[in-house]
């Protein structure tokens, strides 16, 4: 359903009435998949932006619940963000949030963090450089109802620091060195770390906005902002508006566009602890069945796409070296036999050279030895070598 540029999947209902009830008595993991969201209290919008001065549509956004890459922290899975060139406003924004914890004063949360992993970004080296998932987060002011808008930056304000490609990456958000921004405010005290935030307005908590873009103005009654999720705490891809001047700040101000373009990324395990207790947010791709395969299945030209809907069992001897590859802490080459090498990712997998085991995981990338991931708890030693 199309409403004012945004495609919206999934909004679950409001919980702020209730929301200190939903919090748990013990830690909890969540499973959020494509086919749960509602009932795990998250919510999906998309929105395609524009682009040439907003003469024409961008390329609309990708988005889903996604097995892989590599190893995700949690799981299998993960979600998938993906956004092509939008340089004018409106600009092109994924959004996944969550208002399972509003009411919750920011200064009773204990633990906060999540891991990203980037394949792309269109822009680096300069002012903005492209980001990862982001988080964002919409808060009271403490003593007041007006609403703030506070964004965790991985990369650093402008995209510059810390930023590695095809690795996951922990974002600790209330370490002392982690970056986060106020938008929306023309003071100059617009950033910091978690302490910052704590303490920039005492006593402010999680707060659910109204659902629309990031130029939607406040509501004057109800001094609520806006996203595209209506949610307060939102994973997003997707710069506010084309050109950061954050009303007029006497600070850097340009091109905010290349902060979200051309991002190809993912997002897992996000952690929220509130006084001590966590809970944990797993993205994971629909339950796949499980199949028993040969090595040399892995290298048909069908497992192009058969790759993304099944597990795969395979069963082998354990080499030492195959190739350029070796056996090592956090892998393994499997010789079923057949002919064709499977290099078996899972570290602190616990086998060697010699080893008979059965392997239970998911196809990754489809190299000459293709690989499968696996996790050292889905691998059973059959037989020991000599």
């Amino acid at each position: 359903m199309r409403m004012d540029g945004i495609v919206r999947l999934v909004l679950a209902g409001a919980l702020t009435a209730f929301a200190l009830q939903t919090v748990v008595c013990a830690d909890t993991t969540v499973v959020v998949r494509q086919d749960n969201m509602e009932g795990a209290g998250w919510a999906l919008a998309i929105q395609q932006g524009t682009q040439n001065y907003g003469a024409e549509p961008a390329v609309m956004p990708e988005a889903e619940f996604s097995t892989g890459p590599a190893l995700p922290p949690q799981g299998d899975g993960s979600f998938y963000m993906r956004t092509y060139y939008s340089d004018s406003d409106p600009l092109s924004k994924i959004y996944l949030g969550t208002n399972n914890h509003n009411g919750i004063p920011l200064a009773e949360i204990t633990s906060f963090r999540y891991y990203t992993y980037l394949a792309s970004r269109g822009y680096s080296g300069r002012n903005f450089s492209g980001q990862p998932p982001q988080i964002e987060l919409i808060t009271d002011s403490g003593g007041t109802a007006q609403q703030r808008r506070f964004i965790f930056k991985p990369y650093g304000e402008i995209g510059l620091d810390n930023g590695q490609l095809n690795v996951w990456q922990e974002w600790d958000l209330m370490s002392p060195d982690a970056t986060w921004t106020m938008v929306n405010t023309s003071s100059t005290n617009y950033k910091g770390n978690w302490s910052w935030v704590v303490g920039r307005y005492p006593g402010l908590r999680m707060q659910q906005p109204l659902v629309g873009d990031y130029s939607t103005p406040m509501d004057p009654q109800t001094l609520q902002i806006s996203n595209l999720t209506g949610t307060s705490l939102s994973i997003k891809v997707g710069s506010g508006r084309a050109f950061y001047d954050n009303n007029g700040s006497p600070y850097y101000s340009g091109p905010w566009w290349t902060e979200s373009c051309y991002i190809r990324g993912w997002v897992d395990k996000l952690v929220i602890g509130v006084n001590g207790v966590e809970t944990v947010y797993d993205f994971e791709a629909q339950p796949r069945p499980i199949v028993a395969a040969t090595n040399r299945a892995l290298k048909d030209p069908l497992m192009a796409t058969a790759r993304y809907a099944f597990k795969y069992v395979l069963f082998g001897r354990v080499l030492e070296q195959a190739g350029d590859l070796q056996t090592d802490y956090d892998s393994f080459i499997l010789d079923d036999g057949s002919g064709t090498y499977v290099q078996v990712l899972a570290p602190s997998h616990g086998t060697y050279p010699g080893d008979y085991v059965r392997v239970l995981g998911v196809v990754g990338a489809l190299n000459q030895i293709p690989q499968l991931n696996s996790s050292w708890d889905n691998i059973e030693i059959i037989e020991y070598g000599m």
